[in-house]
């Protein structure tokens, strides 16, 4: 499965935090334990019985009649280890070989004990993980206690002071790191090279409790990376004890804040990503989702890193590109970026009609210097040409010439400026989501519902909608489904037009916003109070289409709730309680 377009960009700009579990490890070097592995050894040192530990646990058994612990008791049975041992040991003499280690000293020895860099250095020479030190991952969080990513990933940073790697007990940690900077290990639960794991490893249920008490500034600056970074989760499952203690309790601390019930509430949470090898059933990703953690599914971690690679070289090629292009002509880019600022007048630009085509399209690389390069990426801007607060201001100025242009040109039947901006959003800007995109894309809605007779319009039509729908398929944040569903409403203006696949896709993309309207599902009032705004706009040639959708889904409650009050001449205001009115 390809990486989603937001995740993508939020990595160039070097805002993504990978959040590594067991299974990172455990893909490379197999040999490494796994929670329940680890348990199981330990368990063993009471009696000697490697299945001592489901005297402990309920029956549990996998599909192949297996008996296996659940990782909802791991957390259980390392403190019941504990208490076990000291039964043992309470009648064997302090300092007595034979009395069993603490939980903490057995998971330092059995990560070391059959581990060394060496190995783990070869295991990935030629992969992509290796080929990602080039990339701009600037932080990284783990709670994983072995070594693995300091004696490979970060290990040459780590001898030449580039990069720093932070273990439990953690201090005053720095998340700024400079662009082109080095990179931040933190290892939130601790590490076996510190020499006293019980003041470092937290794996009971008591070393939770007092993690989430006691070192308040890790779990504050985990706050602060799930609130303004795009977090990534690699090698866990999400029924892992360590996902379930640190996202509930950043997401729930958030929920705090809200009223009970308040959709809204988990809205300073940005959303997460969970990287999963196979397929994950709906209903798991329409639960998580609810709690702002979307999945990549079908993607091992290999192919992860594949896909960093080539989307940062495909953005390193497409910068040199523009970079390039502008260099060779800096002359008339200078012209364009100290001519237009925000407020210039497009009326009064000394341009002739046959040279608008060509100042657009050099105007138009000013905006994409500005939106794919100076807005984009991690790395420092070099043209020191264009600054970039006044490129900004330049860029809204083009977007009121672009406009002005273009309507001038199509209320003459020229189509040409249109065919340009369709391509640009599409090709150079690739629905990236800004204020460009926003003010371009409802720009040519109107154009398309204003000149109704243009010269092959149904092609501008299935390109605009291509464009919607692309950008339902990048972006799933709140305001994404106000705007998603607002442009499909209007887009049902457009079915005279449309080709029968567009017109199914667009009453597919409907009939999604609108399940997704609501507090059943998790998700923003707004967007339903939206409804009851657009909804006026919406045509009725498009309802067959769209009443067919509805019911392919069957007619429950919302179902039901949309084929009896959006139909045309319904009351739309009844489709879903306004809020307060449970």
């Amino acid at each position: 499965m390809a990486l989603p377009y937001e995740l993508r960009q939020e990595f160039l700009k070097g805002n993504v935090v990978l959040f590594v579990g067991a299974g990172f490890v455990k893909n490379y070097l197999p040999s490494m334990p796994l929670w329940q592995d680890l348990l199981r050894q330990v368990f063993s040192t009471l009696t000697g019985d490697t299945n001592e530990i489901f005297k402990y646990c309920d029956a549990v058994f996998d599909q192949r009649r297996n008996r296996i612990v659940h990782p909802a008791e791991y957390l259980r049975l390392a403190q019941q280890f504990e208490l076990a041992r000291e039964r043992v040991n309470r009648d064997t003499p302090v300092g007595d070989p034979s009395q069993v280690p603490s939980i903490h000293e057995l998971i330092q020895r059995a990560l070391t004990e059959n581990y060394t860099p060496e190995v783990a250095r070869r295991a990935i020479k030629g992969s992509h993980l290796a080929a990602a030190k080039r990339l701009p991952l600037p932080i990284w969080v783990t709670t994983n206690f072995d070594t693995f990513l300091e004696d490979t990933f970060f290990e040459e940073g780590i001898n030449t002071g580039a990069d720093i790697v932070l273990s439990r007990p953690v201090r005053n940690v720095d998340f700024a790191t400079p662009s082109g900077g080095g990179r931040t290990l933190l290892k939130i639960h601790g590490s076996v090279s510190n020499p006293e794991p019980a003041q470092s490893i937290v794996i009971t249920e008591e070393d939770y409790h007092r993690f989430l008490r006691g070192d308040r500034y890790i779990i504050n600056k985990l706050y602060t990376l799930f609130c303004e970074r795009t977090v990534v989760f690699l090698g866990y499952s999400l029924s892992d004890p360590n996902i379930q203690f640190i996202y509930h309790e950043v997401l729930f601390d958030q929920k705090a804040g809200g009223s009970p019930g308040d959709s809204h509430s988990f809205s300073q949470i940005r959303p997460s990503f969970f990287v999963s090898r196979s397929a994950i059933p709906a209903e798991q990703k329409a639960y998580y989702k609810h709690k702002r953690i979307h999945y990549v599914e079908n993607c091992s971690i290999e192919e992860y890193f594949k896909q960093l690679g080539s989307t940062f070289d495909t953005f390193e090629q497409g910068r040199a590109d523009i970079t390039a292009r502008i260099r060779a002509d800096v002359g008339t880019y200078k012209h364009w970026y100290e001519l237009i600022t925000w407020n210039t007048d497009p009326a009064k630009l000394a341009v002739e009609d046959d040279q608008k085509v060509d100042s657009l399209a050099q105007m138009l690389d000013l905006v994409e210097l500005h939106e794919a390069v100076y807005k984009a990426s991690a790395s420092a801007v070099t043209m020191q040409e264009f600054e970039p607060a006044t490129l900004n201001l330049a860029v809204q100025g083009i977007l009121r010439v672009a406009e002005h242009w273009c309507d001038e040109f199509l209320g003459r039947g020229r189509t040409d400026l249109l065919e340009m901006l369709l391509d640009f959003l599409k090709y150079k800007q690739r629905v990236r989501k800004s204020g460009v995109l926003y003010s371009l894309l409802n720009a040519i809605s109107r154009w398309l519902q204003s000149f109704p007779s243009l010269p092959d319009i149904d092609r501008f039509v299935q390109k605009y909608c291509t464009l919607i729908q692309q950008y339902d398929t990048a972006y799933n944040d709140w305001g994404d489904y106000t705007y998603c569903l607002e442009h499909y409403v209007i887009a049902t203006q457009l079915f005279s037009h449309m080709s029968n696949p567009t017109r199914k896709r667009t009453a597919e993309g409907l009939y999604r916003q609108l399940s997704m309207c609501g507090r059943d599902m998790g998700d923003s009032w707004y967007t339903t109070n939206r409804v009851y705004q657009v909804w006026p706009q919406f045509h009725a040639a498009a309802w067959p289409l769209l009443e067919a959708e509805i019911r392919k889904y069957g007619t429950g409650y919302k179902n039901q709730a949309m084929l009896d009050f959006l139909k045309p001449g319904g009351d739309c205001t009844g489709f879903l309680p306004r809020q307060g009115s449970y």
